[in-house]
């Protein structure tokens, strides 16, 4: 699909990051809260939204989906499993360090923004080829995401965020 016929999909960017980025954050405070209060249900909600959304974004790359109304599909779904990765990190921030919660806040959404950036510039060498733009940035969110699956949620010798 060409990015001139589907300007009407515009209308969903400002609405997915202010409903699902929130509800990212409340579905890992409600695991926690009535499932176990093991700081390790919060990082493998974060690892599972992450591994979803990359799951999404090889789809999309993959399919190469022709059809507006599967491509629409592909990218809401990507972009609540985004977000809702993006509301579990904040839910976790403040058990890391409470003592410095806004210089750990600023860390987390200033990384969030250099990804940004380097997926910029993965689609600005991949010239028209959005969908191994898609791809490759899928298998990054995935392997990113499996990386960092055993970096434990609270630093070492640090009990309950004291």
């Amino acid at each position: 699909m060409k990015p001139p016929t589907y300007p009407h999909f515009h209308f969903a960017t400002p609405l997915t990051p202010s409903t699902n980025r929130p509800l990212g954050g409340i579905i890992s405070d409600l695991l926690y809260k009535h499932i176990s209060t093991n700081l390790w249900l919060k990082k493998g909600w974060i690892l599972f939204v992450g591994i979803i959304s990359g799951a999404f974004l090889i789809a999309i790359g993959l399919l190469n989906p022709q059809n507006e109304t599967t491509m629409f599909g592909l990218i809401a779904g990507m972009a609540f499993f985004l977000e809702a990765g993006n509301g579990a990190n904040f839910a976790l921030v403040p058990h890391v360090h409470p003592h410095a919660n806004g210089v750990l806040s600023g860390t987390v959404g200033a990384m969030g923004n250099f990804g940004g950036v380097i997926f910029a510039i993965l689609f600005r060498f991949h010239g028209t080829n959005y969908a191994e733009s898609f791809w490759i940035m899928g298998c990054m969110i995935i392997g990113f995401n499996v990386v960092m699956a055993w970096v434990p949620p609270l630093p070492k010798g640090q009990i309950g965020g004291r």
